[in-house]
């Protein structure tokens, strides 16, 4: 759109110039006409002094326009300052992920205190069946955990879990590896003031005790969990089902 903007006014103040050269030019050649055919026999001072006026309302039209060129070039200028000075939203991009270009980013974050980031990444085309979902825990280029290791059968491994009711909603995608189950949550209360907002991931070890560590996301992450929905397993274990 700014590249539209810039070639526009670029064409317009071009147009602009090739038609007040034209009509210059057109003037010039009357006046050129009316003196060589007219001055044996005419005083045609009067004539020229209207000319000469006549040529300087084109050159106030020429400095109004570009006038108004500079004006409009001032405008653009300054929207594109305040577009490239205000602070960049979160987007979907694998850049803001451990996702790669070929995947789709169902939940991505970066870690809170932390340089590290969890991500669930999937193929582009994916069903209860075909395609694939993995868990990504660590830094781009360095990932500590990838979970399943293979891309078959994904979909088993996962399970999801959801409570909603007006102005709430939890969403929760769990699985199992080896002694530890992770839980992806994200959570949004908005029937308190202010609302609130939570995504992470829950980390519980296999045992009496029930050893459980919570990693939460700094700001707001990509979410898509609800597009899974129909793709994953109930799992009827967790109290957001019942």
């Amino acid at each position: 759109m700014k590249n539209l903007y810039a070639i526009t006014f670029f064409e317009l103040n071009k147009h602009s110039a090739i038609h007040n050269n034209a009509l210059r030019e057109e003037i010039t050649n009357g006046m050129t006409e009316c003196i060589d055919s007219e001055s044996r026999r005419l005083n045609l001072a009067p004539h020229r002094v209207e000319c000469s006026t006549l040529a300087q309302v084109i050159d106030g039209v020429s400095i109004e326009c570009r006038s108004v060129m500079g004006l409009m070039l001032a405008i653009f200028l300054a929207a594109n300052y305040s577009t490239a000075s205000a602070p960049a939203a979160q987007s979907d991009s694998p850049a803001n992920s451990l996702c790669r270009s070929e995947e789709q980013i169902f939940f991505s974050c970066p870690i809170a205190a932390s340089v590290k980031t969890v991500s669930l990444c999937g193929s582009k085309t994916i069903d209860s069946r075909r395609g694939y979902i993995q868990y990504r825990f660590g830094r781009a280029g360095a990932v500590e955990l990838q979970f399943p290791r293979d891309r078959a059968n994904t979909q088993r491994v996962f399970r999801y879990a959801k409570y909603f009711r007006a102005q709430v909603q939890r969403t929760e995608i769990a699985f199992d590896n080896e002694d530890y189950r992770y839980v992806l949550f994200d959570y949004y209360e908005g029937d308190v003031k202010p609302a609130i907002r939570e995504a992470g991931v829950r980390i519980t070890r296999h045992s009496r005790n029930q050893q459980e560590s919570e990693i939460k996301c700094a700001g707001r992450p990509i979410r898509k969990l609800g597009s899974l929905e129909s793709i994953l397993a109930r799992d009827m274990d967790n109290p957001l089902n019942r």
